[in-house]
């Protein structure tokens, strides 16, 4: 009889897991209704009535949608990875240009210094990151402006 409940408590929770990641995968893009019907497959446990809720709502206009994501995401990889080989190549002029790039510019790469760009050069290259240097300090050390550093706490 335990075997059974700890079964049947397995299922329910794999449910609600794929459930859960149905409607996160779909957010925004699924009715009400469509979400109902999703849920009510899950909860009876009915694969076909599931596999055809969940393809009703798969359209070319969210396959669209999820090409220009994907095609964002590279971008955004390859502006990430032009500010990583710029600091391996000590180039702070294609560091400049690579920020530009960015779709968002985290606080600490905005108006970096040259002296700031090197310590940056220094810490990737030592392997230590930010380790060791409370961030606070760090930012301090390499003239940060706290204007600019909203959001930030030292």
């Amino acid at each position: 009889m335990k075997t059974r409940t700890i079964a049947t408590m397995a299922v329910l929770f794999v449910g609600l897991l794929v459930f859960s990641g149905i409607a996160t995968a779909f957010a925004g893009r699924m009715t009400e209704e469509e979400r109902d019907a999703v849920k009510q497959a899950v909860d009876e446990g009915d694969y076909d009535a599931w596999k055809a809720a969940v393809i009703a709502t798969l359209t070319e206009e969210h396959f669209n949608e999820v090409v220009e994501r994907h095609a964002e995401r590279e971008e955004m990889r390859e502006s990430k990875e032009a500010v990583k080989e710029a600091i391996e190549n000590e180039d702070y002029e294609a560091f400049l240009a690579a920020v530009a790039e960015l779709d968002k510019v985290p606080p600490h790469f905005e108006d970096v210094s040259e002296e700031a760009f090197l310590e940056i050069v220094e810490r990737h290259q030592s392997g230590n990151g930010n380790k060791g240097i409370g961030l606070g300090r760090m930012k301090q050390k390499m003239g940060f402006n706290k204007d600019k550093m909203k959001g930030w706490k030292q």
